[in-house]
Formats: structure tokens, sequence, C-alpha cells
């Protein structure tokens, strides 16, 4: 099921502009699916498509910065030192717990 759920996701995404829930979920099933940079790459594009400080965009900055530590953690680490100078109160909740853990997390810090 999640295999077919993948593939009707990237045929709709061929042929039309992506919803947010189309993007979501496909991310979501991506990650699940064992696609850890499609994953990534589906929540950095929700990202780019959602206006900055909407709380759909603090979780997307969140998802694919969170993917991203595991692919590349000097990157994680710069993504999420641009987020918190941005961004220092590190944005609404849940968002900005969970992004200043990853934060922490990424510094050696608590998990």
């Amino acid at each position: 099921m999640l295999t077919a759920a993948l593939d009707l996701d990237r045929l709709v995404m061929a042929s039309h502009t992506p919803t947010s829930d189309l993007l979501r979920r496909l991310a979501r099933n991506a990650e699940a699916g064992n696609e850890p940079i499609l994953a990534r790459q589906t929540w950095g594009r929700l990202a780019a498509a959602l206006p900055p400080g909407d709380p759909a965009w603090y979780e997307s900055r969140f998802e694919s910065i969170r993917l991203l530590s595991e692919e590349d953690p000097d990157a994680a680490r710069d993504a999420i030192t641009q987020h918190a100078v941005l961004y220092p109160d590190y944005g609404p909740e849940p968002w900005g717990d969970r992004l200043r853990a990853l934060d922490a997390r990424l510094r050696g810090g608590a998990p």
C-alpha cells in the first residue's frame, strides 16, 4: 500500500502543481518507505512554498533539518544555526521546542 501511495503521489506531482497536503503526505510516506532523501527534498519543497512564519512552514523546516541531520550533520548544524539567527524563539509550539531540541542534539547537548 505504501509503495502504491508513493507511486500515485509521484504521478500526481509529475502532472499537476502539488498541494501542501500532497507534499506533506509524500514526505511522510517517503520516510516510512525508507526514502529519506525524497522525504527531505519534499519537506524542503514544502518549506519553500509556504510563507515563513506559518506553523506548517516551521513543521517543514524541522522535518527537513531533522532528515538532513541523518544525511549530513554539518549541513544540518549550519541550517539550524541559520534558523536560530533568523528566528531566535525557534517558532511556535510544538515546533519551537522541537527545533530547540534538534539544535541541542546537533551541538552535542541533550537528545
